[in-house]
């Protein structure tokens, strides 16, 4: 119950930035829960990430929701945060999830503003999807962000340092390798880049890891077996 899957049907033919989609889907989600809920009810910080003062959520956990657009099979996801902080759902994030179901029926179209306009359905998501698999070897299909730059001098040493605190953040193994490519400073972003995870162990999907993780940036899925070295 902690993945909500849509296909994008129609819409713009090139690819859309995944964070300017992501976005425009959890605007679209917290418009219809909150006409659920009434618009005289305060809207939740789990499907927020806002306390009731407006300040963004800062528990180590974020106990909401996560939002992506996956590029390859042009899908827009849902992650609740059990699912990607990999823990028991406590009660009342079931009454939440009760509450996006009920707000996701009929939901069929996104505006997304200069991404275009998109025609969904709902789609079954797997535990052999590529996002949820099980491999010991993951790689980023949305650019990674930086939570913080480390003082470390070089870009790309930088870059690892964050990610491994990041799996860290998550209760992950520690990984065995950290491989980083395709790295940019981004103006009003930070430092970006690609990054393969590689552990002793078989990781258990999803990953979503770095500064816009709840709005797609991140995210990461499962190296095929045949493309491991």
């Amino acid at each position: 119950m902690g993945c909500r899957s849509f296909a994008i049907t129609t819409g713009r033919t090139e690819q859309p930035d995944p964070i300017e989609v992501a976005r425009a889907l959890r605007r679209a989600v917290m418009a219809r829960v909150q006409a659920i809920l009434g618009k005289d009810r305060q809207l939740p910080s789990f499907f927020s990430g806002h306390e009731e003062n407006g300040a963004p959520v800062r528990h180590t956990f974020s106990s909401h929701l996560s939002f992506a657009f996956e590029p390859t099979s042009r899908r827009l996801l849902i992650f609740a945060p059990h699912v990607v902080e990999r823990r028991a759902v406590r009660h009342q994030e079931v009454e939440y999830l009760c509450t996006l179901d009920a707000a996701l029926e009929d939901f069929c179209e996104l505006r997304a503003g200069r991404a275009g306009v998109f025609s969904l359905y709902p789609v079954a998501i797997t535990d052999d999807d590529p996002l949820l698999a099980s491999s010991p070897a993951w790689k980023t299909i949305t650019p990674y962000v930086v939570t913080r730059h480390a003082k470390e001098g070089e870009a790309g040493k930088a870059l690892e340092v964050d990610v491994r605190a990041e799996c860290r953040r998550l209760g992950l193994p520690e990984p065995e390798a950290v491989e980083v490519s395709n790295l940019q400073g981004v103006p009003g972003t930070g430092l970006t880049g690609d990054v393969t995870l590689r552990f002793r162990q078989h990781i258990n999907g999803p990953l979503l890891l770095g500064r816009t993780r709840y709005l797609g940036g991140g995210l990461f899925q499962a190296v095929c077996q045949q493309d491991q070295p």
